[in-house]
């Protein structure tokens, strides 16, 4: 079972590499403090680089649980790879930590002094806990993992 939101899969594209690039370049915009705010025609905003990119999706409201996308770039025989790893930001996930720190404490202190009612108040909180971060990260990847397809045209070659 997964705690982290986090994804990792395989896309793959009857495109060449340099195709790719030249498609990623065109519909990527460069990372700035105010981007997002107004509609825009690029989805990601981000940076690419000699054999891979790293993109989160432009959206137009307010989600820490926004993707992070790292990708990385292989060419073979008449088709491209495209290993992509979505991640949850760091700091959303500092702060998921620092938030379940003390219902941790506090299951284990139930735990060894076999206090039921705050082993479940607390397993409760952890698992609400769980599911505030899980879910939110689950709904924007999805979108932002079609978009991706759709703008390389690709197919999803294997989910690790």
């Amino acid at each position: 079972m997964k705690i982290l939101p986090y994804e990792k899969f395989t896309l793959i594209s009857k495109n060449p590499a340099s195709t790719v690039f030249l498609i990623l370049k065109n519909n990527i915009k460069e990372r700035k403090f105010l981007n997002g705010l107004f509609k825009e025609k690029e989805y990601f905003e981000g940076e690419i680089f000699k054999h891979g990119f790293s993109i989160n999706p432009l959206i137009n409201y307010k989600n820490s649980f926004n993707p992070i996308i790292n990708g990385s770039i292989i060419e073979k025989d008449g088709f491209t790879l495209i290993k992509v790893t979505m991640r949850l930001n760091v700091g959303v996930l500092i702060f998921g930590i620092i938030w379940c720190s003390p219902f941790f404490f506090l299951l284990f202190i139930g735990i060894a002094n076999f206090v039921p009612k705050l082993i479940i108040i607390c397993l409760l909180f952890l698992i609400g806990g769980g599911c505030l971060f899980i879910l939110p990260f689950k709904h924007e990847a999805k979108k932002a993992k079609q978009k991706l397809i759709d703008l390389l045209e690709a197919e999803e070659l294997e989910k690790e």
